[in-house]
């Protein structure tokens, strides 16, 4: 027999007793003849599936009820080894958990209901349950782990082609970057989240989109186009009486109005998006929004007020053991004391919060503590513990911003890309393929025919000339459904393009300032410290230099990242031999290319990719191969580019790699998928490793 997992687990079997012994009687008067009709139903899958539909009609209504039935649902289900009563009675009974609160309670009995519908293949299911195992960890503050959850989901709903989960689904994806500070991919899922729900008409998605977007660009300070998506989100919630999401648009047009110089506005927004989230006893609502009261007392001063907010902010989130929301309480208290100058408390605040940032991996948020505990010391006049984190504040900077950061933006991004066409050019391919075949049936049948003997000669001979006229024609057609396929994808691209352009202008902005400023910072106060102390000279001076030097290599990093200069000036063989140069410069590393064939220029986007793939191809070496040699040739051919790449390192099972899910695998595999290519791979465990690579070439024109 099959068994529920939660079943298993004394702890969960007693949570569930105790809902079961407070909730039945609870039920109106107008309920309890359905429920006893279905409760008086013979002891089947009909039952199981008629109880769960009742749970789920009431659960708003009488939730208490609902979680009752519910219990009886998967307890029968149990009975009659029927995993997909359980799967489906044990998600619904994790989503309420997850909304009380009871998040150990409720990742429990998720995965309960995952292990279930996996057991049966239930797609919808399995994709539901990753979400909400996503929602779980967010709010527990491991964002790592929840966005691992929804891309699964994500891949689940996209390989199914519902709409609706993935609009749910771009939604948790962009709300985990909003909280990473990724706004560039947030805003990818948020508006991606906004176009498929107005097309469904999916309302509760499309409103919950327009939310989110405006925060995005409200983090960005366009607050003018923030402002308008949550003015049209307030206008349709009061329409239609959705009191939380209106509350959520108040809370953070309260914020807009403050920062273009409206506070009265402000404070309106927030005391009614109060009063909705206290008459609907959301708690993370009132939390919310009475951080930002506090943060309303402390730009006019109002320290002492400021606190008491941010303490019963605090106070709200503990209960709800929401720990991002303790977190950001916290830094807000440690700073308003050390503008009180209550130097000591504050850094006291801030050990705490340097722990909890750490166990949660917040490191956005453990670079803000860093900066304000370096400030904290140099107002206290001690320059040596400033230096201590200013140095701190520059590594974890570095790490952040760091070329690797960038690449999986880029991967994000491109991913993006693929999964809006994918039903598209899935299609495309499948029937490319399906022509192919057939062709090379025909062609085997004919030259079967020209071995049978002189006497279909002639006749074998225009079969052939007839055949290749088919196939070019067919190729012909192949290539303009296409071109026509790429050419609708710029088009609903470009204005998120033009767009991405000022995005990308204004994150290489904050990199540099970020960076290259706060390393010439940390230069002045080491110049400072040589005049106070002679003897520390040298060492200071080498310092100095060596980090101004760094931050030379910062700026150059980040220009090199956005787009290889060499690439867009020069094209695909310059820019591939510039990066085998870059080997050369490694300790111990030796690098060589050559170039066959007459080259051509390929389209832009195509030899941006091609150029990542080697990119990509070049790190697992270094990272993982120990190899003293690379090397890699290109080979021009009329219809193809062949790349092969070698090294001497350790060599690696390729399938068992790709069966971890290595990260670098799937990458480079999915590069090669997208720009229609195939690959053969050759390695033994300490031989080396050898990747032939075949691409079509599409000449830009």
């Amino acid at each position: 027999m099959i068994r529920p997992l939660f079943f298993s687990q004394p702890i969960l079997f007693v949570i569930i007793f105790l809902i079961y012994n407070k909730t039945y009687c609870n039920a109106p008067i107008q309920d309890t003849n359905t429920i006893q009709q279905v409760l008086n139903l013979p002891n089947d899958t009909v039952k199981v599936n008629k109880l769960i539909s009742t749970a789920d009609s009431i659960s708003k209504s009488n939730p208490q009820t609902s979680q009752n039935l519910l219990l009886n649902a998967s307890t029968l289900s149990e009975k009659l080894n029927y995993p997909l009563g359980i799967g489906k009675s044990n998600y619904l009974m994790s989503v309420f958990l997850y909304k009380q609160g009871n998040y150990d309670s409720a990742e429990h009995i998720s995965n309960s209901a995952n292990k279930n519908y996996q057991i049966i293949g239930h797609k919808i299911g399995l994709a539901s349950s990753y979400n909400v195992l996503g929602c779980i960890y967010r709010r527990k503050g491991y964002l790592s782990t929840s966005l691992e959850y929804h891309m699964k989901s994500l891949s689940i709903f996209s390989s199914i082609h519902d709409s609706t989960g993935l609009a749910k689904t771009y939604n948790f994806i962009g709300i985990i970057h909003k909280e990473m500070a990724q706004y560039d991919s947030a805003i990818i899922y948020y508006l991606n989240q906004i176009r498929i729900s107005e097309d469904i008409d999916f309302m509760d998605g499309y409103l919950s989109g327009l939310i989110n977007a405006g925060q995005v660009f409200y983090e960005l300070k366009e607050y003018r186009k923030a402002k308008n998506y949550l003015l049209k989100s307030v206008e349709i919630n009061s329409e239609i009486k959705n009191k939380i999401n209106l509350a959520h648009a108040l809370n953070k047009l309260g914020m807009i109005e403050y920062y273009l110089g409206n506070e009265d506005s402000a404070l309106n927004n927030f005391e009614k998006a109060l009063a909705i989230y206290d008459a609907v006893n959301s708690k993370s609502g009132l939390g919310w929004v009475i951080m930002n009261m506090g943060f309303l007392f402390e730009q006019n001063k109002e320290y002492l007020k400021a606190l008491l907010k941010y303490e019963e902010a605090k106070s709200n989130f503990m209960e709800l053991g929401l720990i991002s929301g303790v977190l950001k309480a916290r830094i807000n208290i440690a700073v308003i004391n050390k503008k009180q100058r209550n130097f000591q408390f504050a850094l006291k605040q801030y050990d705490t919060c340097l722990a909890i940032a750490r166990e949660i991996d917040a490191r956005d948020e453990l670079l803000k503590i860093y900066d304000n505990i370096h400030k904290t010391y140099r107002e206290m006049g001690n320059n040596d513990k400033a230096l201590e984190y200013l140095d701190k504040y520059v590594a974890l900077n570095d790490s952040i911003f760091n070329l690797e950061k960038a690449e999986i933006i880029a991967d994000l991004e491109l991913k993006y890309e693929k999964e809006k066409n994918e039903t598209q050019i899935l299609t495309l391919s499948n029937e490319n393929l399906q022509k192919d075949l057939e062709l090379k049936k025909e062609s085997n049948r004919k030259n079967m025919y020209m071995a049978g003997g002189g006497l279909f000669f002639l006749i074998t001979v225009f079969s052939v000339l007839y055949f290749r006229q088919r196939i070019k024609k067919n190729k012909q057609l192949a290539e303009q459904k296409l071109m026509k396929a790429e050419e609708e994808k710029k088009l609903s691209s470009a204005q998120a393009l033009l767009e991405g352009q000022e995005e990308e202008r204004m994150r290489v902005s904050k990199e540099l300032h970020d960076g290259v400023g706060v390393l010439l910072s940390t230069t002045n106060l080491y110049l400072s410290s040589v005049a106070e102390d002679e003897t520390k000279n040298k060492e200071l001076l080498s310092k100095a230099h060596k980090i101004v030097t760094d931050a030379n290599l910062d700026v150059r990093k980040i220009s090199r990242n956005l787009m290889p200069t060499v690439l867009s000036m020069s094209g695909l063989d310059d820019a591939l031999n510039d990066l085998i140069e870059n080997i050369d410069i490694l300790p111990d590393k030796y690098g060589e290319f050559h170039v066959s064939g007459e080259t051509v220029r390929l389209s832009k986007p195509r030899e941006v990719m091609v150029y990542r793939l080697v990119q990509e191809l070049i790190s697992n070496t270094v990272k993982h191969a120990h190899a003293e040699t690379v090397d890699l040739e290109l080979e021009y051919k009329p219809a193809e580019l062949i790349i092969i790449y070698k090294d001497d390192g350790l060599g690696f099972d390729f399938d068992k790699e790709m069966n971890k899910k290595s990260v670098g695998l799937k990458s480079i595999k999915s590069r090669i998928d997208f720009l229609k290519g195939s690959m053969t791979f050759s390695s033994k465990n300490g031989e080396g490793a050898t990747f032939r690579i075949s691409i079509p070439v599409e000449i830009e024109g």
